[in-house]
């Protein structure tokens, strides 16, 4: 994929200091650096990866951190626009001396700002997106994903959808008009493919950070008969104010969102009238009673006793924790060590990273809004109302 103008910008432009990252006497703390989205209409999914992040690194500086090194998050605010996010990076790098960068929020923030850290040989980690262009094989090692693809959790929703019995000539989508957007439905588009429908699937889409979907409701409403799905390949706040738009027109239409939808800010800005939407998760469900998500929770809970559990933080803290798996086994703490160090695991928790890993993990998990509450499902098709 190309790159804009202003990335190569970023990249070519000389600075009058070393790039190379190592630790000297006085610099004691570990820094770790993160562009995200603090604004906008993603603020609460950028804050969300954050406090994942300080949590665990939190409990880590309890014991001393890294090696002797206390861990720093260096966070930028990148508003969930590309062209800050290249630039946000450009300066953790070279001017805050990050040794890694994590946890950067958005496909098309992270599908510019990755090649500013490869091009300074620091590794980009974990970003809060499924894109396939960072997932190209055979993999680069500067870029290590934690999380599912776009692709695999849009296969998992069509194989519910089948297996409910649902004709894809029902099925819609919103998509948001970037590479997120457009990217998930083409996966969506050879998802649909591969079972024999090649057909055209019907769409809207709206603006990047903008809540303008009425144009997007107006594309889906070309066919006269209501869409039985809508797949939400959208924003959190874009998502909520369709659904509310959608549903004084729709009264039996189901809407579902992929991870970056964020279950939780459609919950919060919708209350009741989330009910029923399903939702793909890459994280399992925080009220869990696996020994890592019992951790987890009581980590965020030391970390900020007002804090709530949720998929997003829950992502963060995940990631934040594999990712310090991989500091302590690098060798010095330089970023090329701290590159061998994370490509070297094999097992980090939750059988999250091994073999191919830096494609992702791989697995999804559904969930549902019922009685005000995000629960887990056994099967896509066990939410999905198959009317005949």
């Amino acid at each position: 994929m190309p790159l804009p103008v202003f990335v190569w910008f970023v990249l070519l432009t000389p600075v009058g200091c070393s790039v190379a990252w190592a630790h000297h006497g006085e610099e004691k703390n570990l820094k770790i650096g993160m562009s995200t989205a603090l604004s906008g209409p993603s603020a609460r999914l950028g804050r969300g990866v954050r406090q994942g992040y300080e949590a665990y690194f939190y409990h880590i500086n309890k014991s001393g951190g890294v090696d002797g090194h206390p861990l720093e998050l260096v966070v930028k605010d990148d508003g969930y626009e590309p062209e800050a996010a290249a630039l946000n990076v450009r300066s953790l790098i070279r001017e805050e001396r990050v040794a890694a960068v994590a946890g950067i929020v958005g496909t098309p923030t992270a599908v510019v700002a990755a090649p500013v850290a490869v091009a300074q040989e620091t590794l980009f980690f974990g970003a809060f997106t499924g894109t396939q262009v960072l997932r190209e094989y055979p993999p680069n090692p500067y870029i290590v994903n934690v999380r599912a693809s776009y692709a695999q959790e849009i296969e998992a929703i069509v194989s519910g959808i089948y297996a409910a019995r649902i004709s894809p000539r029902h099925v819609g989508f919103l998509i948001q008009d970037d590479a997120f957007g457009f990217g998930g439905y083409a996966n969506a588009v050879a998802a649909f493919k591969r079972r024999g429908f090649g057909n055209e699937l019907l769409f809207g889409k709206y603006a990047r950070n903008t809540n303008h979907v009425e144009s997007a409701l107006a594309g889906l409403m070309r066919r006269p008969e209501p869409p039985r799905i809508v797949v939400m390949i959208a924003a959190p706040e874009a998502a909520a104010r369709f659904i509310t738009l959608a549903r004084d027109v729709w009264r039996q239409t189901q809407y579902v969102g992929l991870s970056f939808t964020g279950a939780e800010v459609v919950l919060a800005d919708l209350g009741a009238q989330a009910e029923g939407v399903l939702f793909s998760q890459v994280v399992p469900h925080y009220t869990g009673n696996a020994d890592e998500l019992v951790f987890y929770r009581r980590v965020l809970r030391e970390f900020d006793p007002d804090a709530v559990p949720g998929f997003v933080s829950l992502e963060g803290f995940l990631s934040a924790r594999i990712l310090v798996a991989g500091l302590e086994r690098s060798r010095d703490l330089s970023r090329a060590s701290i590159v061998r160090g994370v490509n070297g695991l094999r097992d980090a928790g939750l059988g999250m990273v091994s073999g191919i890993s830096r494609r992702g993990l791989g697995l999804t998990w559904p969930t549902q809004v019922k009685n005000g509450r995000l629960v887990p499902l056994s099967s896509w098709s066990e939410g999905f109302k198959n009317d005949g």
